[in-house]
């Protein structure tokens, strides 16, 4: 009897650590002491799976904090991991609520991060929590915010599913002029300027999406006929038109040597320093010609 007091009152002590810690941490991160809370609220947890599941709601709820205040410091590749930690935490303990909130912070960050494949699944589960949730999907303030996330990674040029994000951003309109709550805190007129805004935005990347696979096409199908133009052209010369491309060759080579010749009996040192004799002169001329004429069949193949 009295180890088990011992033990209870050990997980109590641990757990009001915790719960201190946790707080604490909440409370630093309010004040904007992001490295002191991040450290409170790792030791929460410490504290907490001394004596609980780690798949325990509590756990859950600190590991949350600590993904909010990842979030608020800008280190974003964390906070991503942590929040896709919590979120399958509230999935198997079947937490609607939580699940949306985690999986909105989550698909907002990846979006954020311009990471918008990954986003994508996310944003819709969330919509979906968002709907089971509530008693009026047509009506109801709190989809907006899912309806409205999930329009802005799909309308993103990876995904390019337009059609779709306007749908979903016209419903989120529909809501907002409707419904007498807020769901930005602002008023009335600056969120459903703010829907306002989000449904041009994407029907300029709509535009813009169209107007670069038209140019796209247009340059493959161009880049495709130019090939064509010079392979048939390379494969298909007139004889007299490579005898005068030969013929001109020639005529450069024999001028250069005749230029290097020409500097050699006028005595200018650097050719001199290179050719101390004729023969060494026509020599090096020689390799240099075999040089240019390889040089240039290569071009031609």
């Amino acid at each position: 009897n009295n180890n088990n007091n011992n033990n209870n009152n050990s997980n109590k002590n641990a757990l009001f650590k915790a719960e201190t810690y946790n707080d604490l941490g909440c409370l630093l991160c309010r004040f904007m002491h992001y490295k002191d809370a991040t450290t409170y609220l790792r030791a929460a947890i410490k504290q907490a799976t001394k004596v609980l599941d780690v798949g325990h709601r509590r756990i859950a709820l600190f590991e949350k904090n600590l993904a909010f205040t990842l979030k608020e410091s800008k280190k974003f590749k964390r906070a991503i991991e942590m929040y896709t930690r919590v979120l399958s935490k509230y999935r198997a303990l079947d937490d609607i609520s939580n699940s949306a909130e985690a999986s909105y912070e989550l698909a907002s960050l990846l979006n954020d991060q311009k990471e918008f494949k990954k986003a994508q699944p996310i944003a819709r589960d969330c919509l979906e929590f968002r709907k089971q949730l509530t008693k009026n999907n047509k009506t109801d303030i709190h989809l907006v915010p899912a309806l409205c996330l999930l329009a802005a990674i799909i309308s993103a040029p990876k995904i390019a599913k337009f059609d779709e994000a306007l749908t979903l951003a016209h419903d989120a309109s529909k809501i907002t002029k409707k419904s007498k709550d807020s769901w930005m805190g602002k008023t009335k007129n600056a969120e459903i300027d703010h829907v306002s805004k989000l449904i041009a935005t994407i029907k300029k990347a709509r535009s813009r999406h169209k107007q670069m696979g038209v140019k796209n096409r247009r340059k493959g199908a161009n880049k495709a006929h130019s090939s064509q133009n010079k392979t048939n052209n390379s494969n298909e010369l007139p004889i007299s038109t490579q005898e005068a491309r030969k013929s001109a060759n020639e005529s450069r080579i024999e001028k250069w040597r005749q230029s290097k010749m020409q500097a050699w009996e006028n005595n200018e040192p650097k050719i001199r320093a290179r050719c101390p004799t004729k023969e060494a002169l026509e020599s090096w001329m020689d390799v240099q010609t075999k040089k240019a004429l390889a040089a240039l069949e290569q071009k031609k193949n």
